[in-house]
């Protein structure tokens, strides 16, 4: 294969991860919290190294898959069980299997047995546990405070009180690459990188009761750049094409 070839086609596969990758980030873009992707490319040579090197072929890397984890825009929904974070960190959850993830989309509800868990069911971990109301709790009247604590009014309308049902636990981890997608809006860490994830000191982040953090992710950009990625693919294919057709007059004079 000529360098020349070699260099567009590796061109177009990186435009075809390109793609996929937005592709995914339109389909998710009104899911909370979701964190957009984006594609690395490197120099070919740096990927696979003095192999290929050796042969003189050269051309765009395989591209990386990468995650976006800038904070996404506040919006106001007036749902007490929506909470969203403003700054670092993500909420700790279990899943049905008992599995450690981490999510930015504080959507909650109150199971049937009193746990405060997300739409698929997993437990909304505390710092101290799993945050729990009890039936004597008026969960119409549920807030959160700047720092995560979760405070549930019990009592009557003129004598109540405010309990603290537990501070959610906030964490973060110093290596964003070190999370794992799971799902759209769930992470995942190794059971060694579990030790890096730490609770988030109060100063770094703030919860906001009624509210849920959107997509970082901008579907007019989106489509944008969905549309150079298939004009920098056509280009590739026209020259591919270009390419071939040259070496095959070449070969033709040579018979």
């Amino acid at each position: 294969m000529s360098r020349a070839i070699y260099t567009a086609s590796s061109g177009m596969v990186l435009e075809l991860k390109r793609q996929e990758a937005i592709a995914r980030n339109l389909a998710a873009a009104n899911f909370p919290g979701f964190k957009k992707e984006f594609i690395v490319s490197e120099n070919f040579n740096k990927i696979l190294g003095d192999k290929l090197n050796s042969n003189g072929m050269t051309g765009t890397g395989g591209g990386n898959v990468k995650i976006d984890f800038t904070q996404g825009p506040l919006q106001e929904t007036d749902r007490r069980l929506d909470f969203a974070i403003q700054g670092k960190g993500f909420f700790e959850v279990t899943s049905k299997d008992n599995k450690t993830l981490y999510t930015r989309n504080g959507g909650f509800f109150i199971a049937k047995d009193g746990k405060l868990v997300t739409p698929e069911g997993y437990a909304v971990a505390g710092e101290t546990g799993e945050l729990r109301f009890e039936s004597r709790d008026n969960v119409s009247q549920i807030q959160v405070t700047a720092d995560g604590m979760v405070q549930v009014r019990q009592g009557k309308e003129t004598d109540y009180k405010m309990k603290n049902l537990g501070k959610l636990k906030i964490v973060d981890i110093e290596d964003k690459d070190k999370l794992v997608r799971v799902t759209a809006n769930y992470f995942a860490v190794s059971d060694d990188d579990k030790r890096l994830m730490t609770v988030c000191k109060n100063e770094d982040y703030q919860t906001i009761n009624g509210y849920l953090e959107m997509s970082n992710s901008s579907p007019m950009m989106d489509m944008t750049a969905m549309i150079q990625s298939q004009r920098e693919f056509e280009m590739g294919q026209k020259l591919i094409k270009m390419l071939d057709d040259r070496h095959q007059k070449e070969l033709q004079k040579l018979t």
